[in-house]
């Protein structure tokens, strides 16, 4: 029903059109075509001021996260291949959500390591670590160890770009969409502007870069996405002892931007 209203519709702006034919001097502007295709483009996905040229920004992925009054993520490391020079797998993956409200200065780690990072166990091994201003709590298989007063550098204090770095410089990629509930533009990336403290080619392999993006929510000034795929031979990653071989991702997400958290000691401390 709908596609025969939309024909008769316009049949009748056909018909009305020869009746009676503007001419040229009666169109107050005669638009380029070439310039009606490019100029939407220019307009909706035109970056900021604060994301335009080089933006060195992000070479720490989650920088600005902590001048919010909270927010949520989660971040991923996952290799995928062998041992180089072998058949041997190698296989490892660090996956932690982190829950943040600075207005407590509060913090809860949820962290997940699986394959060879945990000493050839093969079953996973995961760590909450709650920190409540100056107090820390730390949960592993099933026990809570309280560090009362403790320094920051705790467990609850893992980082993203300690696990996955940033990238630097970027540049803005022409496109915007909404990520994670957030009005988003993408960067560009580069392989050199990638810094990776987990991942490295050593002094005699290789890390290619096989597709990336970066999106940074004009509004914070945050990045809420960054993905990568890699390929690495015979390359340095984690704490392996031997060099590795296969495939890496990098996944980080955002969410919950500028919202207080409430947090509490764990379940068990």
């Amino acid at each position: 029903m709908k596609h025969r209203v939309w024909v008769a519709f316009g049949c009748a702006m056909l018909l009305a059109g020869c009746r009676e034919r503007l001419q040229p001097e009666n169109v107050p502007t005669q638009a380029s075509i070439e310039s009606i295709a490019t100029s939407m483009p220019l307009t909706q996905n035109a970056a900021p001021p604060e994301l335009a040229g080089q933006v060195t920004r992000f070479s720490a992925v989650d920088v600005g996260l902590n001048e919010l009054h909270g927010a949520r993520y989660t971040v991923q490391l996952a290799f995928d291949g062998v041992f180089t020079g072998t058949t041997q797998a190698a296989d490892a993956s660090i996956r932690a959500e982190v829950v943040m409200d600075q207005i407590s200065s509060a913090r809860r780690v949820s962290a997940t390591t699986t394959g060879s990072i945990n000493d050839g166990s093969t079953a996973p091994v995961t760590t909450e670590a709650v920190r409540l201003g100056p107090d820390a709590f730390i949960v592993r298989d099933a026990a809570c160890t309280t560090l009362a007063g403790s320094a920051p550098n705790t467990a609850a204090d893992l980082t993203a770009s300690s696990l996955i770095g940033g990238a630097s410089p970027v540049t803005a990629a022409g496109r915007r969409a909404t990520i994670n509930n957030a009005d988003a533009f993408l960067m560009s990336l580069a392989p050199d502007s990638l810094l990776l403290p987990a991942v490295s080619a050593g002094e005699t392999g290789t890390l290619t870069l096989d597709s990336g993006e970066l999106w940074v929510s004009a509004e914070h000034e945050v990045a809420v996405r960054y993905y990568l795929n890699l390929t690495i031979d015979n390359g340095e990653l984690l704490d392996l002892p031997r060099p590795v071989t296969g495939t890496v991702i990098v996944r980080y997400d955002v969410t919950d931007l500028d919202q207080p958290n409430n947090l509490t000691v764990p379940f068990g401390c």
